[in-house]
């Protein structure tokens, strides 16, 4: 049967790209098999790492408290650059111990540890400090009032005592014994003064240990962390859909920042200190938050979004990342208030990106609603975090553990509101290409008979002559016309030679194969493109359709007859169409003067005979060369 639609089918890009290139690309691969799959495998790792941080987050309060003693004061001296230790001893009594000590803007601070209620209780005693954007770190042991033990760490040697997650953990030359009763500590360079808070004297040989468990449980979740970059990365290559790209980003630098913050960047072996660390730490996260605006907004979908939300999403990302690289490069210059500054900033993206999918989610919007499940424990560590930096709570479990497993939730759910984005689109493409398919079909096919018209049919004709010879194949061109057709109207009417054309129509096709075409070129004229392995063949089938028309009776208009023109087309031959059609024609016409019901075979060979070949043929021969 003749396919309508083989050679006027339209260039799906035509219709949207993404749309298109599912259509083009992977209309075999990607099935709905591959996307459950893709859906279940995302689901266990979510289960997966649930569970690993169910291990984890019940692993490191027993951790937290059993190496936890915290010294019973700590004061502070701020504004004291170029102090020598026994200087910054000599002014103990102008150090701060209220609960604003560390909340002066200063490069420098002197903090001093009263350790009376220590003494004698570890044999491996250490400090424990938050790492943080600093340079050098000295560190004193002070008896009666004078210092009798002094160590200097330089900045480029801290990464030899970085521990997992987020602290620097320096030994003492000495046990505690009952001399020592205050540790004096010097930090240069310092941005951020709240990290100070978080001092303790630990036992070093437990917390290395802790180290150990922690290293292997980072490393599971960093590596867990990349499974949703990697599967982002290959649908992205596959689909080319323009909000991958946001994901793969938000990921990518979430990840850098987990893996910077967690103190995992210390085993590359490049020289990395604190302070590059911390400019890691402080650029990457509000990049990743960037890309999550703009991942949030292409999700949702623009258009079902206002433009204020859409412009807010957009400012709000693009804030903090401008806002943390001026702090960066003004610090510690700018130290405290720089850093409440960078922490209020993420206020902005934050109230971006929940009120877009709370909006989203009250319009129904199914993809809103999982993201905003996805992203409610990264809001509430976020906004923890945030209360930290400016000071507003003293650190805690959550915001010193709850960054990875948010983290992987937020990545591993996004990745299934991706799944479930890609099969929206399969459904939008699979609409658009029904709704194509009858647009083609009505762009190509003749409205009454439902053959092809003659524009669909040329452009057909064209394709396979374009295509050149073909190996034990004749192509050969029909132009066939009914007999007495004007009779049949004048005798019963237009309506009964209508159904006539489409029977016509239908025995045409019916004796046609797949690769053969079929058009009304108008009235009672049709043309057919035969594919056969010989000219006898493709005499025969001439023979077979006229047969079949001849032996067909109609309801009321009875029996009858066509005349056939044939010609055989040589793909060769630089001439168009219309010489082709033009010979067919004038054999239909030699057929109806021999009698009519019959075939004629024309003799036309491709001379050049008139100037319109020999344009052609001459702009032929320049394409080819």
């Amino acid at each position: 049967m003749t396919a309508v639609s083989t050679y006027s089918t339209l260039n799906v890009n035509e219709i949207s790209p993404p749309v298109g290139k599912l259509a083009v690309l992977l209309k075999p691969q990607l099935n709905s098999d591959l996307l459950v799959g893709v859906m279940r495998f995302v689901r266990d790792l979510i289960i997966f790492t649930l569970l690993l941080s169910s291990v984890w987050s019940f692993g490191a309060p027993s951790a937290f408290a059993e190496n936890r003693h915290i010294g019973q004061q700590v004061c502070a001296l701020t504004q004291a650059e170029g102090l020598s230790p026994d200087e910054a001893l000599y002014y103990s009594g102008s150090f701060d111990c209220s609960d604003r000590a560390l909340s002066a803007q200063s490069t420098h601070v002197w903090l001093l540890i009263d350790v009376r209620d220590l003494q004698g209780r570890y044999s491996d005693p250490a400090l424990r400090l938050r790492m943080s954007y600093h340079e050098d770190i000295s560190l004193s042991l002070v008896s009666n009032g004078k210092i009798v033990s002094e160590k200097h760490y330089p900045a480029d040697e801290l990464r030899n005592f970085t521990l997992i997650p987020d602290a620097l953990v320096l030994p003492f030359d000495q046990t505690l014994d009952q001399d020592v009763d205050q540790i004096l500590v010097g930090i240069e360079e310092v941005w951020d003064m709240t990290n100070w808070r978080d001092i303790a004297i630990v036992s070093e040989s437990v917390e290395k240990r802790h180290h150990l468990r922690n290293a292997v449980i980072y490393s599971l979740l960093t590596g867990l962390l990349i499974t949703p970059l990697i599967l982002t990365a290959l649908v992205y290559f596959a689909l080319r859909m323009a909000f991958l790209p946001y994901h793969f980003g938000m990921i990518l630098f979430g990840l850098i920042y987990g893996f910077s913050w967690s103190g995992l960047i210390f085993v590359l072996p490049f020289e990395i200190t604190p302070i590059i660390r911390s400019t890691i730490n402080h650029t990457s996260i509000p990049i990743a938050f960037f890309f999550a605006c703009l991942l949030t907004r292409e999700l949702c979908g623009r258009e079902n979004i206002s433009k204020a939300w859409s412009t807010r999403l957009f400012l709000g990302g693009i804030t903090p990342v401008i806002t943390s690289f001026i702090l960066i490069a003004v610090a510690p210059e700018f130290s405290h208030y720089g850093s409440i500054i960078y922490h209020v900033g993420f206020l902005l993206p934050l109230m971006a990106i929940t009120g877009t999918l709370i909006i989203g989610s009250k319009n129904g919007l199914r993809i809103c609603q999982i993201q905003l499940i996805a992203w409610s424990p990264m809001i509430a560590y976020v906004s923890l975090r945030i209360l930290r930096g400016t000071d507003i709570i003293q650190p805690s479990l959550i915001t010193q553990y709850g960054l990875y497993p948010s983290l992987l939730i937020e990545a591993l759910l996004t990745s299934s509101v991706i799944c479930w984005r890609i099969f929206q689109i399969r459904k939008e493409r699979d609409s658009a290409l029904m709704r194509q398919s009858v647009l083609s079909d009505l762009a190509n096919a003749d409205a009454l008979t439902g053959a092809l018209n003659r524009r669909a049919f040329i452009e057909g004709f064209n394709h396979v002559v374009a295509a050149g010879p073909m190996r034990n194949r004749v192509i050969s061109l029909l132009t066939l016309d009914l007999d007495h057709f004007k009779g049949v109207n004048d005798a019963h009417g237009h309506a009964v030679g209508d159904e006539v054309l489409k029977g016509i129509t239908h025995i045409l096709k019916s004796q046609c194969r797949g690769e053969d075409l079929c058009a009304r070129f108008g009235g009672e004229e049709f043309s057919i493109l035969l594919i056969t392995s010989s000219s006898a063949a493709a005499d025969a089938c001439a023979n077979r359709l006229r047969s079949a028309i001849e032996e067909h009776s109609f309801p009321i208009a009875g029996k009858v007859t066509a005349s056939v023109g044939l010609v055989r087309v040589d793909p060769e031959a630089p001439v168009p169409f219309e010489s082709w059609y033009n010979a067919a024609d004038k054999a239909l016409y030699v057929a109806k003067s021999k009698g009519r019901n019959r075939v004629q075979r024309s003799g036309w060979s491709p001379d050049y005979a008139s100037q319109a070949d020999q344009a052609y043929a001459a702009g032929w021969q320049i394409k080819k060369a």
